[in-house]
């Protein structure tokens, strides 16, 4: 993930926005320019997606850049800037303690990413995987329909430019837009009141278990989330001054996240809504109604442009233009009463100090949002309603998260960010108030100190192994983290001839290991779906699937499943075992 286009963007934004704004503009449109290139090139017949097509454009953009702003390149102004950041740091007040914190969760992120190879569910089956495929045939096949393309595309050109597949480095991507995700919170919560009430959303996104989590597994939910706030943060600069060149940098946004993720789509109806808000606020007048417009088309523009074409594509393969959530997850019970108020829905995810914080925040917010409207329906609210903006964000996801989507709490990291930002702008007077007081100033540090160890505790083992392990092969952090997987896999390519045996999978993360066999990923409800496969293996989940509201267990295969006469097992690790097709021949149908 590199910002070829920070030169280009800062010659841009400079004269307006601030340098964090630029870096993490730069980071987002590059990710998102570098996608769209690689999915049109892949679409097209024959294979484009090469190391000269990567190439070409991140050094053409990087050198246009430099052209037209020469000035860029000004190594004693960064040096300059990050002594500044330095003494802020140093001074171990309450926004340095805050941002001691925030890099200490960047720091334990990284180092983890850095560590450990693709570990998540969804990274093999479905992100790395798709990579593999892309990487390999240097097109988009068929194969990779569904999920927008960027996190593989992301993947493969780090493939592509250190030539060969490389799952540490690719889980840069992730880490990386995970800074950027606190970076934009902080911007929106400066915008909306000052450095600290920045420093105290960021605080609280990346102090949440929920967040360390998911920022060290490689899934798309974060890399959405960044374009996102970022695309708050331009209406909210849009809204003070409705200009064309902030409604397009949040149309860019959006567009990034649309083709990160399909669930960023529900944020583009929130988008449009807030020149629709700006022109109420302005009693419906004319000229307001042209410019609302104007900014919903800039809005709009990019998202058709550069996303359009994957979902149109969807359609034409598939016929369903927004692949959803499999049934057996639909199924699973969601999060009820206490969906209402979210934080409580996920009191482990938030974390138990950071729990009561957003509560608070979600119940100031969505008060001040309602007071704000009225304001506005009564043309009394002259100034930018800043939680009446937020709430037509966070309104529309969470509906859909608590009547469709509860089942997941991860859904909510596109919302966390922009809850947190009510309780940061909420707490920050009275938390000045407090903090006079020397043992309360304590108590803070203390509470800051038991949020900072209960988000990353979970993840320091990749920071211990770094330091006492640095030269373990990826296999051997492989094992470490999955043994039973790998042993599974390491008998399957010792025993089994990738030429002429067949296998059926249950567990969909398995065939990211084993791309030379011919392998189908499906759960059997019949002998007659076996039947053209040497070998069955099992999954962990198996049980759990075939016992589930699917109500499998009385399928024909899951009867005969442990039959010997059916299924020979010839091997097993952890309870999963790897069985060989005798017959798929039932004695009702001899």
């Amino acid at each position: 993930m590199i910002p070829f286009l920070w030169p280009l963007i800062d010659r841009w934004l400079t004269d307006s926005e601030p340098p964090l704004a630029v870096g993490a503009a730069a980071f987002a449109y590059s990710s998102g320019l570098l996608a769209a290139v690689m999915m049109f090139a892949g679409l097209l017949p024959g294979a484009h997606i090469t190391l000269w097509l990567v190439l070409v454009v991140m050094l053409g953009c990087f050198a246009i850049g430099l052209v037209v702003n020469p000035t860029w390149f000004a190594p004693r102004c960064w040096v300059r800037y990050w002594k500044s950041q330095w003494n802020r740091l140093r001074t171990l007040d309450i926004d340095g303690l805050l941002l001691f914190a925030l890099l200490m969760v960047g720091a334990v992120i990284l180092i983890f990413c850095l560590h450990y190879p693709f570990l998540g569910d969804d990274t093999l089956s479905r992100y790395g995987l798709q990579a593999q495929l892309i990487y390999r045939s240097g097109h988009i096949p068929q194969d990779v329909v569904g999920y927008p393309p960027l996190a593989p595309l992301s993947f493969t050109s780090t493939w592509l430019l250190v030539g060969g597949p490389n799952e540490h480095l690719a889980r840069l991507f992730p880490a990386m837009t995970a800074m950027g995700t606190l970076a934009s919170v902080y911007l929106v919560g400066r915008e909306i009141a000052d450095r600290r009430a920045g420093l105290l959303a960021a605080a609280f996104v990346g102090l949440a278990p929920m967040f360390v989590r998911n920022a060290t597994i490689a899934y798309t939910d974060i890399p959405t989330t960044f374009p996102l706030i970022l695309m708050v943060y331009f209406l909210l600069r849009w809204w003070k001054e409705p200009t064309a060149r902030a409604a397009l940098l949040a149309g860019l946004a959006a567009a990034t996240a649309v083709l990160t993720k399909q669930s960023a789509l529900t944020w583009l109806v929130s988008a449009a809504a807030v020149p629709l808000v700006w022109w109420i606020s302005g009693r419906l007048s004319v000229d307001r109604l042209g410019r609302g417009l104007t900014a919903v088309l800039l809005i709009a523009l990019p998202v058709i442009l550069l996303a359009g074409p994957w979902y149109l594509r969807n359609w034409q393969l598939t016929g369903v233009v927004l692949p959803i959530a499999g049934l057996y997850h639909l199924l699973e019970p969601g999060a009820g009463i206490w969906g209402l108020i979210p934080p409580l829905a996920a009191i482990r995810d938030f974390g138990l100090v950071l729990v009561p914080i957003y509560v608070f925040g979600w119940l100031y917010g969505f008060w001040q949002a309602g007071v704000e409207g009225i304001a506005i329906l009564r043309q009394k609210q002259l100034e930018r309603p800043d939680h009446l903006l937020l709430a037509v964000f966070i309104f529309p996801y969470w509906l859909a998260w608590w009547t469709t989507f509860s089942f997941d709490t991860r859904f909510l990291l596109l919302l966390q960010p922009l809850m947190a930002v009510w309780p940061a702008v909420g707490l920050r007077w009275p938390l000045e108030r407090i903090l006079h007081v020397r043992v309360l100033r304590y108590v803070g540090a203390g509470l800051l100190a038991a949020a900072l160890f209960i988000a990353v505790e979970p993840r320091l083992g990749g920071v211990y192994y770094t330091i006492t392990q640095p030269f373990a092969t990826t296999q051997e952090r492989l094992v470490r983290a999955k043994g039973d997987e790998m042993r599974l896999l390491g008998y399957i390519r010792t025993n089994l001839d990738p030429a002429t045996e067949r296998l059926l999978l249950m567990d969909g993360r398995m065939a990211y290991y084993l791309l030379d066999y011919d392998v189908t990923v499906a759960y059997p409800r019949s002998l007659r779906m076996v039947a053209s496969y040497d070998y069955v293996v099992h999954a962990s989940s198996m049980y759990t699937i075939y016992e589930s509201e699917l109500r499998l267990d009385d399928s024909e295969f899951w009867q005969h499943a442990w039959d010997p006469a059916y299924f020979e097992p010839v091997f097993e690790s952890g309870g999963v075992h790897v069985m060989r097709v005798v017959q798929t021949v039932s004695e009702e149908d001899r």
